[in-house]
Formats: C-alpha cells, sequence, structure tokens
C-alpha cells in the first residue's frame, strides 16, 4: 500500500525517522496507521510540549501547530511522549526517543531532549 512504502521510505534499515515541519502529517499518518511498521524504531522531532485531553497521565504531547482555517482555530498536533515529568509543558524541545506502542497506540518512549528556542517553522 501507499502507507507502507511511505513507511519503508523513512525507516529503510536502521535509520532514524526524522520528522520535520515538511514531512510532519505525512509520517504522523504512516505512524498512526501502521505502528508495527515503526516499532522501536529511532525518532527525532522538534516540537513544542503540550497537555490535552486526550493524552493520558504520564505523558506529554510534543508537536507542531496546525492552522484548520484561520489562525482562531490554531492547535498543536504531536504524538505523546512517556517522559515521566522530564520535560516541561509550554516549552520547545529537540526529542530523541523511541516509537513504542501502548493498547494499539503508537507514543514515543523517552530518550533524550534538549530545550531548544522556538524554531522559526513551527506551523505544518
Amino acid at each position: 500500500t501507499q502507507k507502507q512504502e511511505i513507511a519503508k521510505r523513512y525507516i529503510d534499515g536502521d535509520s532514524v525517522v526524522e520528522i520535520t515541519v515538511d514531512n510532519f502529517m505525512k509520517i504522523m499518518e504512516a505512524i498512526y496507521e501502521n505502528p508495527d511498521l515503526f516499532k522501536d524504531k529511532k525518532i527525532k522531532i522538534i516540537g513544542r510540549t503540550f497537555k490535552a485531553e486526550e493524552i493520558k497521565k504520564g505523558y506529554i504531547g510534543i508537536g507542531l501547530w496546525k492552522i484548520y482555517c484561520c489562525a482562531i482555530d490554531m492547535t498543536l498536533v504531536g504524538y505523546p511522549v512517556k517522559d515521566d515529568g522530564k520535560m516541561e509543558e509550554g516549552k520547545w524541545y529537540e526529542l530523541e526517543g523511541k516509537i513504542q506502542i501502548e493498547d494499539n497506540e503508537p507514543y514515543i518512549e523517552y530518550i533524550d531532549a534538549k530545550q531548544i528556542e522556538e524554531p522559526k517553522e513551527t506551523q505544518i
């Protein structure tokens, strides 16, 4: 399928899944639709941390801003990270982790993160 082709493109061999502003949504769709293909793969992402209703306790979201029609409906879209309180909400991080699955839902297992200044490109 096309999604499996996308998955193969980003995780060829042992390569790290590097998420950028340009590929953010494509990779996110591929991971959510084929979590097994991405399990145990390393992932690198730059994003802003956030809390949301759909993110379980013990996790924090990391993502970028997505505008649906206008600035008023701008929202953070991203991945849950199991971080045990290592990252502070509302800050920008360069995160390295590993994709894992719990209850059929992919999440990023925290490996390392460093706090960074807000990047120029923050919208997808």
